[in-house]
């Protein structure tokens, strides 16, 4: 599952990966929770890098207290791509890190 901006919701579908687009942080919270409550066949999220920068206390919260469905932010389209630690993620989706 995707949960992003337009353009990125749009590069995932044509993959076939199932999206809900979201424009605002605000209501990618309120999505985010609605998923983890409502869909639990949804083992992974991702989420678009630039809206979550701005809740991202409140992601790790939510994480904290979900084990599962794993989040994990993704660099939208056109985004600045900045290198990532696979160990570190690995860690977090484990919950060990």
């Amino acid at each position: 599952m995707v949960v992003g901006k337009r353009d990125l919701v749009a590069a995932f579908r044509l993959l076939g990966i199932e999206g809900i687009i979201v424009e605002k942080s605000g209501d990618l919270m309120k999505t985010l929770k609605n998923l983890i409550n409502t869909r639990k066949e949804v083992a992974l999220i991702l989420i678009d890098s630039s809206l979550a920068s701005e809740v991202r206390g409140q992601i790790y919260a939510l994480k904290m207290k979900t084990p599962t469905p794993v989040i994990t932010e993704i660099p939208a389209p056109l985004e600045e791509w900045r290198p990532m630690d696979l160990r570190m993620l690995v860690r977090k989706a484990l919950g060990v890190g």
